[in-house]
């Protein structure tokens, strides 16, 4: 059994027979983006087969800390932003996790404001957030940096956007 790229299929080789089941574990990156997703409406909304880790409890914690509710129930969550109470992302949170900058268009969307620290998170290399800085000017936020980030929704406006990631 050989498992080739993001697991999108499997090459069997050998003629024999297989059993058994393969239980397929929900993806960081993926449910990160899809909890960001839940913010985009007021509807709550149940996310499945979501991993038990660390980066997924900051984000959770540092979206209560935005006055959504959050509940985990095994390897689901329930997100309800009904009532979205800040603007500005918890500092000592958000250095812990890259992943919050997942957090800045949908805020921008919904209170056409927000403001955050420099994200964190592991240290596998230079992962910058230019990229992300660059799609929310094309869209006509403006980003005015010091302590914290400061994004201004205000111009906000439809653009293609291609994500230059190195």
């Amino acid at each position: 059994l050989k498992c080739l790229g993001y697991m999108s299929k499997f090459v069997i080789n050998g003629g024999k027979k297989l059993s058994g089941e393969v239980k397929v574990a929900g993806s960081k990156n993926a449910v990160l983006a899809c909890m960001a997703a839940c913010l985009l409406t007021e509807e709550p909304c149940r996310l499945t087969n979501v991993p038990k880790i660390e980066d997924v409890e900051t984000l959770s914690e540092i979206m209560r800390g935005l006055g959504v509710k959050v509940k985990r129930n095994n390897h689901e969550l329930l997100i309800e932003a009904k009532d979205i109470s800040g603007t500005t992302i918890d500092s000592k949170l958000v250095s812990k996790l890259r992943g919050s900058i997942l957090l800045v268009g949908p805020l921008i969307v919904r209170l056409r404001k927000v403001s955050l620290p420099l994200p964190g998170g592991d240290k596998i290399g230079a992962r910058p957030i230019d990229t992300h800085l660059e799609a929310f000017k094309a869209l006509g936020v403006k980003a005015k940096t010091g302590n914290l980030i400061e994004f201004d929704g205000s111009g906000l406006q439809s653009n293609k956007i291609v994500l230059e990631e190195t």
